[in-house]
């Protein structure tokens, strides 16, 4: 059964895309729910210099996506 939604899924331009957005919408909400739990009142505690440099490759990558997407926006209709 599992095979032939993939299938049918893969053969439609329009669900391969609805499928894509679902999938990009999931993880986004992932991401969001996991920092919007984050603290830091005691960040002093278990600060690292890894983590700083590690969110600042995230913020770029946040902004290349943000970029892209609206580049893809002029590519949309409204709606």
């Amino acid at each position: 059964m599992k095979s032939l939604v993939v299938e049918v899924v893969e053969t439609d331009p329009g669900l391969r895309v609805q499928e894509r957005r679902t999938k990009f919408y999931s993880s986004l909400q992932k991401a969001t729910k996991v920092f919007e739990e984050l603290t830091f009142d005691d960040a002093g505690e278990f600060y690292e210099d890894d983590m700083v440099q590690r969110l600042e490759e995230l913020q770029r990558a946040v902004a290349v996506c943000i970029e892209s997407l609206r580049g893809a926006r002029g590519n949309h209709p409204e709606g």
